[in-house]
């Protein structure tokens, strides 16, 4: 299960719009998403 939350995380960090990438964006303002990640 993890690697599949790992795949799909890359997917979505992949995504951008324009020339942001939106995930990233979101995640620098949400950096709670981040630890449950690495945990």
């Amino acid at each position: 299960a993890r690697k599949d939350l790992v795949h799909c995380w890359g997917i979505l960090l992949k995504q951008t719009v324009g020339s942001s990438h939106c995930c990233v964006e979101y995640i620098e303002s949400h950096p709670d998403l981040l630890d449950s990640l690495v945990v």
